[in-house]
């Protein structure tokens, strides 16, 4: 599910002067990798990263491509520095040893991106924002498999590990912290519209429940693990990959 901003919410960017420090070159392709994220076909030094239409999963997209190109910049920087020219004050270049951002680098308190707070003002339930995935995996995986394999995908996924308190703060737990959420409904059909309805239930942003897995047996012999997972700030769960571990 993908969540809206009404329209008018953000007014249109005013025209921007590039600012100095940075060679014209480089600013240029600093505008263009958040150009390239938001899928806009330019964007200004001074232009909010968020009021453009980007929330947390771009801006894990953003840190991703920008090492690529040799600049070090973690995803807890993005949200207190949302423009170009921002966050150029604290990018620096990518060393080497810095290949990777490494697990757990963004922990701790962030503020609340538009689409969270926009959301917040709702009254609509939070848990109705989600979005889930079916997927099948080998006949001969056990639920023990399963559950080992969530871990690594919520231990390297900040979002998978954010609390809304109070509708006015998120924060991001250190990997480790958050159990993997396993159910094994016992059928011989794919999840149910009322198992996944079951699953959306049991999110609850302010506890920091943000995902839910439901197994259940194919007849030919595999299982559906349908994971349920919560849009919150927008959009989690898209582009989100895991491989379950190796099997002895």
């Amino acid at each position: 599910m993908t969540v809206v901003m009404p329209s008018g919410r953000w007014p249109p960017p005013p025209k921007e002067r590039e600012k100095p420090g940075l060679p014209r070159s480089r600013w240029s392709g600093r505008c263009a990798l958040f150009a390239g994220v938001l899928g806009l076909e330019r964007i200004g030094a001074q232009s909010p990263f968020f009021g453009r239409g980007g929330d947390s999963i771009m801006a894990l997209q953003l840190v991703s491509r920008a090492r690529r190109t040799g600049i070090e910049v973690t995803s807890r920087e993005v949200f207190p520095h949302p423009t170009v020219a921002a966050l150029a004050e604290v990018a620096g270049e990518l060393r080497e040893d810095t290949a990777a951002e490494p697990a757990g680098t963004c922990v701790g308190e962030l503020p609340l991106t538009p689409v969270v707070a926009w959301s917040a003002e709702q009254d609509v339930p939070t848990s109705r924002f989600r979005q889930s995935v079916l997927l099948r995996t080998p006949a001969d995986a056990s639920y023990e498999t399963l559950a080992v394999g969530l871990r690594p995908l919520i231990d390297h996924h900040d979002a998978l590990r954010l609390r809304l308190h109070d509708g006015r703060l998120l924060e991001v737990g250190p990997p480790g912290t958050v159990t993997p959420r396993l159910s094994v409904a016992q059928t011989g059909e794919a999840p149910s519209d009322e198992q996944r309805d079951a699953a959306r239930d049991r999110l609850d942003p302010a506890a920091g429940v943000l995902h839910q897995a439901v197994c259940t047996r194919d007849p030919r012999g595999g299982r559906y693990p349908a994971r349920s997972t919560e849009v919150l700030p927008a959009r989690h769960g898209q582009g989100l990959m895991a491989a379950l571990p190796r099997r002895p």
